[in-house]
């Protein structure tokens, strides 16, 4: 029996495998002794040998790595340390090895000891851990990060090509929300994985599909020329995504929407090629549903330059850089300014002046426009205070402010009204709101409860843009409404397209039947004044009186015109 002291016993006992061999000559050893763990992590028989004895045949096959650095160690005479991979089926092993040469008295190197560290167990969890910070946990497929490599990777790869490109296709679930409240979170990860099933199924071998993010898909697409090749894979996709989903005992119908980009555009970065199709992908959601969207470098900037103007009109908002002009409105009788119109305006200190065209839609769909709608009420209301007391022409003057529906949906606009009046100590009745049939078509039981407010507070409405709606003429009974403004579009042609001149008189007819009062936007002849005033329109604005002008011109705004528009 083997006894405690035996060396064989001692490491037998150890957790790393220990091996001596024998140096027979040059690239020549002998195994004479090994304990347990190392025989059993390769397999191999306890066995004695006489040093002269060869080791059996196919010894050195799978430890040639091994024998290499043995040698090494022979002839440096030094430790040698370094990882071992052995591939042989069934045999997947990654180890740690040293082996130390053992001179004689002499200096030569006659035996070597060596240990092995099986690290196998942990080159598995950390493929594993790899893996799974590399990809989807629920389809399996490559995440966001190893996407963005594939990509980066395929761009580099195309520097050495002339003739061929790479594209993204970001797919984006439409009503994927809707599909989890109906039928809950596990039949919609049930879908998702049907999905991804699906979107390979429409691949080519070599595209990527990876799921980036909750309803998200992205496939890189290789070896491209043009950009109907992807658009193509896109309608594959669109064709195949009309066949309903079997989830559980559910059938579910869903669609996606598609962006494209491609480096046909020039894009050299992943981040870059991703983003475009991210935004190609949010532009095709703004048009509706199973749409697919080409990006456009120029749809790009244009939506780059709005967001960098949205954050300089909300800084403009807060330092008080906006300003409001005045336009006056003319009786078309007798020439007097019976009222003004606040209009907007922003000297941007860089770009110079910014058109209300652009910078009024940018504030609605910010809803910026409800801090910039109240402001414009308080300052027009503020505005008239001052004239009235410098001014004794201006006493009867009426302020039309504009407010905008967004505005006119989410805020208080009575309860702002009545803020500014107090302030300003503006009577109600020299105060105009102006709408536009926008802004009443969405809720109007809701817009008619408000009108009748302000109604009875005493400020006048009047509906701006009148006759370029659908259902404008249903308002003129259904809401409490003082003034129509005819579009401008209608006094552009008033005197060459008789069809809009009958359109013009019979709005005026309707206007007298309900005791309504008119104002002719957009007047830029003494032709078109003459006729408006010929047809019974009451008053009339436009650049033929007069431009929007600041305050500090005020001195134009409250003097009688002409009829050719000249002041008195």
């Amino acid at each position: 029996m083997t006894g405690i002291g035996d060396p064989q016993a001692l490491v037998d006992h150890l957790p790393i495998g220990v091996f001596v061999y024998l140096v027979v000559g040059p690239n020549r050893f002998d195994r004479i002794l090994t304990n347990r763990f190392y025989e059993q992590l390769f397999g191999l028989n306890r066995r004695r040998t006489d040093p002269q004895t060869p080791p059996p045949e196919g010894d050195w096959a799978i430890f040639g790595p091994l024998k290499s650095q043995m040698e090494l160690a022979r002839q440096s005479k030094r430790t040698v340390s370094f990882d071992w991979q052995i591939q042989d089926a069934p045999m997947d092993r990654h180890m740690t090895c040293q082996v130390n040469p053992i001179t004689d008295a002499d200096g030569h190197v006659i035996q070597l000891l060596g240990t092995v560290m099986d690290r196998s167990a942990e080159r598995r969890a950390e493929r594993n851990m790899m893996h799974n910070a590399l990809h989807d946990p629920l389809t399996g497929l490559p995440n966001r990060v190893l996407f963005l490599d594939e990509v980066e990777g395929s761009i580099e790869r195309l520097e050495k090509t002339t003739d061929q490109h790479i594209g993204v296709l970001l797919l984006n679930v439409d009503r994927f929300k809707l599909i989890n409240e109906s039928f809950g979170h596990v039949a919609g990860d049930e879908f998702l994985v049907t999905l991804a099933s699906r979107l390979n199924g429409c691949m080519r071998q070599n595209d990527v599909l990876a799921r980036l993010s909750g309803d998200e898909f992205a496939i890189l697409v290789h070896g491209i020329t043009e950009s109907s090749q992807i658009v193509a894979l896109a309608d594959r996709i669109h064709v195949e995504m009309r066949e309903p989903y079997r989830i559980g005992s559910n059938e579910i119908h869903s669609s996606v929407t598609i962006g494209i980009a491609s480096t046909l555009t020039g894009t050299i970065s992943a981040e870059d090629l991703v983003r475009d199709a991210d935004f190609a992908m949010h532009s095709a959601k703004a048009k509706g549903k199973a749409q697919t969207q080409i990006y456009h470098r120029e749809s790009h900037h244009r939506a780059q330059s709005l967001f960098q103007l949205e954050t300089e009109l909300r800084k403009a908002l807060s330092n008080e850089e906006l300003e409001l002009y005045y336009q006056p409105i003319v009786d078309l009788r007798n020439g007097r300014v019976t009222g003004v119109e606040a209009l907007c305006r922003w000297n941007h200190p860089d770009r110079g002046w910014v058109s209300p065209g652009e910078f009024i839609p940018l504030a609605e769909e910010t809803g910026l426009i409800v801090p910039l709608g109240r402001w414009a009420l308080k300052e027009s209301c503020l505005q008239l205070s001052k004239w009235t007391e410098t001014y004794p022409d201006a006493k009867d003057v009426v302020m039309s402010v504009n407010v905008s529906g967004i505005q006119f949906a989410q805020d208080d606009i009575v309860g702002e009204v009545e803020r500014a009046l107090t302030y300003t100590k503006v009577d109600p009745s020299r105060l105009r709101v102006e709408l536009t049939e926008s802004a009443l078509i969405e809720n109007p039981d809701a817009a008619r409860d408000i009108l009748t407010r302000l109604r009875e507070i005493g400020v006048e409405i009047a509906m701006d843009d009148f006759g370029t709606g659908y259902s404008s003429l249903n308002y003129l009974h259904t809401f409490p409404i003082d003034i129509l403004k005819i579009d401008r579009s209608f006094i552009a042609e008033i005197n060459g397209n008789p069809e809009v001149a009958k359109i013009v008189k019979t709005i005026l007819m309707l206007a007298e039947a309900f005791d309504l009062r008119c104002v002719a936007e957009g007047i830029e002849t003494e032709d078109q004044a003459k006729s408006m005033a010929g047809l019974g329109c009451h008053f009339g604005q436009g650049f033929f009186y007069a431009r929007a002008l600041p305050p500090e011109q005020s001195d134009g705004l409250f003097v009688d015109f002409a009829p050719d528009g000249t002041k008195e």
